[in-house]
């Protein structure tokens, strides 16, 4: 989980490499769970109207952006998407990962 202030909270322990071993998988898109890594951020939707939004602070983007950074590194051929790019019914993470991934060269 990243943080407001980018810190990361490790939720799920795992060991970073290209397998997701058995005490390693999570919940959180149906059928990928045990072939993905999730990444969570605080936030994610309009505060009054608890619609989807991108409320990434700074400081959170450079948090993503050095672990995705890092892990591909160790993992080159890891697809980097969002959980609606897998699920239509779903808003998260609240911004076009795929756009973000080529903004931000990663």
């Amino acid at each position: 989980m990243i943080h407001l202030d980018g810190s990361v909270e490790r939720l799920v322990q795992n060991n970073e490499d290209g397998w997701v071993d058995p005490w390693e998988i999570t919940n959180g898109a149906r059928g990928y769970n045990n072939t993905s890594r999730h990444i969570v951020y605080v936030g994610g939707k309009d505060r009054r109207t608890k619609t989807p939004k991108d409320t990434r602070t700074a400081a959170q983007i450079t948090a993503m952006e050095d672990y995705v950074r890092k892990f591909r590194r160790s993992n080159p051929s890891a697809d980097v998407c969002g959980h609606c790019d897998l699920d239509p019914h779903k808003s998260c993470p609240s911004f076009d990962v795929k756009e973000w991934i080529k903004k931000a060269r990663l």
